[in-house]
């Protein structure tokens, strides 16, 4: 079997050795991307991430959902307006916070750095009691 330089040299060619870049840091990547987080879309997805793991580890979903989530009823008859806030950090299962955190991972991202901090928070507070 030839080595990947013997294979090189074939044929009389006389190729000089490979530089092949270094691997890339992935720690000092993700500290970079972590930079590019707006402060509101890292603190929404740690407030939803811890939620959830309390929901699911201390609270019956059924009950969590039944008593949190919105439902037209509740909020408009029985005055249970809170649940227009906690609907926004209740969620079904795991997949359901994965994707909710990874689409808003993607729009915060851009969504903060163009129109700022507080203006995409005013925004998604609304955008919260409208939905």
């Amino acid at each position: 079997m030839m080595t990947l330089n013997q294979m090189d040299n074939r044929g009389g060619q006389n190729n000089p050795p490979r530089n092949n870049p270094p691997p890339p840091d992935v720690c000092l990547q993700l500290k970079g991307f972590w930079k590019n987080i707006g402060i509101f879309t890292k603190t929404i997805m740690f407030v939803n991430v811890i939620l959830y793991m309390v929901e699911w580890i201390f609270f019956d979903e059924n009950l969590v959902h039944k008593n949190l989530a919105v439902c037209g009823a509740p909020v408009i008859n029985g005055g249970a307006f809170y649940r227009i806030v906690t609907s926004e950090f209740t969620h079904g299962n795991a997949m359901h916070i994965i994707f909710n955190m990874l689409a808003f991972l993607a729009f915060g991202m851009e969504g903060e750095r163009h129109y700022g901090t507080m203006c995409y928070a005013a925004l998604n507070v609304w955008l919260m009691v409208i939905s």
